[in-house]
């Protein structure tokens, strides 16, 4: 699912989990991405509640008494004219998430494969198909995420994205490229790509959430990431991202400071906040 930062559930958005990654003050020492190291568990069962921005957007979570989502709230605030305010109702087949409708009339629906997603289908109000994403795994990691959809006004839904995955040892994201369809020729061709440098070793709580569409289930990152490299198609660098973080008395991120740096012109700056 897109958070609220973003604009929410547009079928082609690029995952924040890669475009978002992060630096860490009051961490106790910094994860090697190789060192084995795992996230602590839980710690009183705290569940994330809320991710909080700068400008007024965020996103709220609510949950059954069982611990599975109930209920998202997406908020975005433009600064101007009125806000995009949608909740999202999740439905399921005993534990097992297969439907995510939104008050919009927006509705996602899951096919699952071995316990894993594999295919999230996007409906528009009125019931047309509009999209569709397709899973790949290895080693229980999802290592690619087809996208489909109509690009140009097109009424066919074709192959129109690729995201494929480079884990760390320990589970941790190593890499991202992306692919985007060349419309003139129907080729996937390499558009970027989003390297992570290094982890905390603090657990993650936000990545779930932090995601286009959501996928229940899957664990996509253990740890909160430190610092990114971002790659243009030519493998030029255009931007390095690092993030600084505090944490309550469990280890769960409570502030997250992002600073984006492009060579050449001023730092941008993002705050996000996390409740429990």
């Amino acid at each position: 699912m897109q958070t609220a930062k973003k604009l929410s559930f547009q079928v082609a958005a690029i995952w924040l989990l890669a475009i978002v990654l992060f630096t860490g003050c009051t961490k106790e020492y910094v994860n090697t991405p190789d060192s084995g190291n795992t996230p602590p568990p839980p710690s009183g069962n705290k569940k994330l509640s809320k991710i909080e921005y700068d400008g007024g957007s965020y996103e709220s979570i609510q949950y059954n008494t069982n611990g599975t989502v109930s209920k998202i709230t997406n908020h975005i605030d433009y600064g101007s004219g009125t806000p995009d305010h949608t909740i999202y109702s999740f439905m399921y087949t005993g534990t097992v998430l297969s439907e995510v409708r939104g008050d919009d009339g927006i509705t996602f629906k899951y096919t699952y494969a071995n316990q894993k997603v594999v295919k999230t289908e996007i409906y528009a109000a009125g019931g047309n198909l509009v999209a569709y994403y397709e899973y790949s795994y290895t080693n229980g990691k999802l290592f690619r995420t087809d996208g489909h959809t109509r690009l140009g006004g097109s009424t066919t839904i074709k192959l129109s994205f690729r995201y494929e995955n480079e884990y760390f040892n320990n589970g941790n994201l190593k890499k991202m490229t992306i692919y985007y369809r060349d419309p003139s020729t129907g080729l996937l061709e390499k558009s970027s790509e989003y390297v992570l440098i290094d982890y905390d070793a603090k657990r993650n709580t936000t990545a779930l959430f932090e995601n286009n569409p959501y996928l229940p289930m899957e664990t996509f990152i253990p740890n909160n990431p430190l610092s990114e490299q971002h790659y243009d198609m030519n493998g030029m660098l255009e931007a390095t991202v690092t993030h600084v973080y505090t944490y309550d008395a469990d280890g769960n991120p409570l502030t997250r400071k992002t600073t984006t740096k492009y060579t050449g012109l001023p730092d941008e700056i993002e705050n996000t906040r996390f409740y429990y």
